[in-house]
């Protein structure tokens, strides 16, 4: 999976377990970057949950020894790379 590249002016959004994605602070206001930061969670925390039970994420946690590693499609999922919201 390729990696997103940051958009200028943006940092990372501290979602669930670390994960992240881009904001771009300078078109979100203070509020709505606690909103975004607080969507950012929910996806990461959906995503891990739905990976309990994925032969695919179970299988990459047993080849890489990462005990919260996900599959391309979880990983995606909490990124937000394939999110509606």
């Amino acid at each position: 999976m390729s990696k997103r590249s940051k958009p200028e002016g943006a940092r990372p959004a501290q979602g669930h377990r670390g994960g992240a994605s881009w904001v771009d602070e300078r078109a979100l206001g203070r509020g709505d970057m606690r909103v975004a930061q607080g969507f950012s969670a929910l996806r990461a925390e959906a995503a891990f949950d739905a990976a309990t039970g994925c032969e695919d994420c179970a299988a990459e946690r047993a080849e890489t020894g990462d005990d919260e590693g996900l599959c391309e499609a979880h990983l995606a999922q909490a990124m937000g790379m394939n999110s509606t919201w």
